[in-house]
């Protein structure tokens, strides 16, 4: 997981699921899923590493309701061995990064854990489950 930097506009200092971005005009999720994850941490994966896991939609409602996100929201799962103390996070989105284990994640959705980004976690914890689950 990844630390929300202090400075952002919404959800500051939360943790939140690595890494996320919003898509440029003409590229597609690919190409700004590899984009993200070079720019908030400084990793450089090849394409070929991403698994496009799932396509969603999904609403957030932001600044007591004076802001309503309606995204498309595609997850792509990268499994690699990292070395967090080698990443180089980008300060203006990324304060801190963690391992976090699935099932403990799928805890801190349960009990509602204030120190994470309120959200809809039920595909993400899906797709842990079938991956890793054993």
């Amino acid at each position: 997981m990844q630390k929300r930097a202090a400075c952002k506009e919404s959800h500051p200092n939360l943790w939140d699921i690595s890494s996320a971005g919003h898509i440029s005009a003409g590229d597609d999720s690919l190409i700004s899923a590899v984009r993200e994850l070079q720019e908030e941490l400084g990793l450089t994966v090849p394409e070929e590493n991403f698994q496009l896991k799932s396509q969603t939609k999904q609403q957030f409602v932001l600044h007591d309701g004076k802001y309503i996100d309606n995204e498309l929201v595609d997850i792509y799962l990268v499994q690699m061995d990292v070395d967090l103390s080698t990443l180089k996070l980008q300060v203006e989105e990324v304060s801190d990064v963690k391992y976090v284990h699935w099932t403990e994640l799928k805890r801190m959705v349960q009990n509602k854990d204030p120190a994470i980004v309120p959200g809809d976690y039920k595909e993400i914890l899906s797709i842990c489950e079938k991956q890793f689950a054993n």
